[in-house]
């Protein structure tokens, strides 16, 4: 439990997909402000994630349903199926509808954010720094062909997905927790107040990162 605190962490204060929000802020007051906004709404998910699940399994054992069904295994019970016992079952048809939209539309502003920034880092912090001439239009023209890349290569990912683990939340957590103590170790040693030749140069950052990401990246294989 305490290692997702790392992912935590390292996603809320180093992800590009947060880090460019922030930074298209009007101002720091207005980039904080939000920071403090989204560490609130951050406190929603946990009842949000928890409580379906109590719900659909006291009615399913209520209704002798679902893992409390006859013949059903409880012991090999499909704990990502909570939810769609819930829509199917309890909700009306057109609410059904609804809940159905709204998590399409989840998936698809998820999607959007993470094309977004991918684009963004490969245009602006790899192409322009190393060709540094480079017209907007080149650059718009390497940021689609790196989501076009990400977008193949996410689909390429699909079959890996369920070896990862039985849950969702496991197998969603997992690969970021393999580069995320690298990444927080370098963000932790840059903002501590050291003095200037203790603080960490752009060589020894880079090395740090390859180092750290690359041992990640055996260990997850």
């Amino acid at each position: 439990a305490t290692g997702y605190f790392v992912v935590s962490v390292w996603y809320w204060a180093a992800d590009q997909e947060i880090a460019q929000r922030v930074l298209a802020a009007r101002g720091l007051a207005h980039g904080q402000a939000a920071c403090v906004a989204a560490a609130f709404l951050k406190l929603a998910p946990g009842p949000l994630m928890v409580l379906p699940g109590i719900i659909s399994r006291a009615l399913q054992k209520q209704r002798g349903e679902g893992v409390y069904a006859p013949g059903a295994a409880r012991d090999e019970a499909d704990f990502d199926a909570a939810l769609p016992w819930l829509v199917l079952n309890v909700l009306p048809p057109a609410a059904r509808g609804v809940v159905v939209a709204a998590m399409l539309a989840a998936l698809m502003s998820s999607l959007a954010s993470v094309f977004n920034s991918s684009a963004t880092l490969l245009s602006v912090s790899v192409w322009h720094k190393l060709r540094p001439q480079a017209s907007e239009a080149s650059l718009v023209l390497v940021g689609r062909v790196g989501v076009a890349a990400v977008a193949m290569l996410s689909v390429a990912w699909l079959p890996v997905i369920p070896l990862l683990g039985s849950q969702l939340f496991i197998y969603v957590q997992r690969p970021p927790s393999y580069i995320a103590p690298p990444v927080l170790a370098l963000y932790v040693w840059g903002m501590a107040p050291l003095p200037p030749r203790m603080q960490p140069e752009a060589f020894g950052a880079g090395v740090c990162l390859l180092l750290g990401v690359g041992a990640g990246a055996v260990r997850f294989i």
